[in-house]
């Protein structure tokens, strides 16, 4: 190994369980749980479950499909960049055209 990039602070073993988009990492949310607590597993889970499913479940043929078509990546792309930026429904507020189409262009 050259290197190592850590893009959080979760640990290291945080997606190794057998549901790994769960943010609770199956512990249930229970009602003595401070309101904001669960307020924000449930948001983080809605938020990224089906991104982190689908590289965990099956991440291959996502690969491939999105290395075969820059307009599937770009989608991809807007739609996770979209869901995760404090936006307020706007991408463009956060990144413009030109930045989104770059960052398309490098990662495919």
């Amino acid at each position: 190994m050259y290197g190592i990039h850590i893009g959080s602070g979760l640990p290291l073993d945080f997606f190794t369980g057998p549901r790994a988009w769960d943010f609770a990492r199956n512990r249930p949310l229970t009602d003595d749980q401070p309101a904001d607590v669960r307020a924000r597993i449930v948001e983080l889970d809605h938020r990224s479950a089906a991104h982190l499913a689908v590289h965990m479940l099956d991440g291959a043929p996502l690969a491939h499909g999105l290395s075969d078509s820059p307009a599937g990546l770009l989608a991809w792309l807007l739609e996770r960049w979209n869901a995760w930026r404090d936006n307020g429904g706007d991408v463009e507020s956060v990144f413009t055209k030109d930045d989104l189409l770059t960052h398309a262009r490098s990662t495919g």
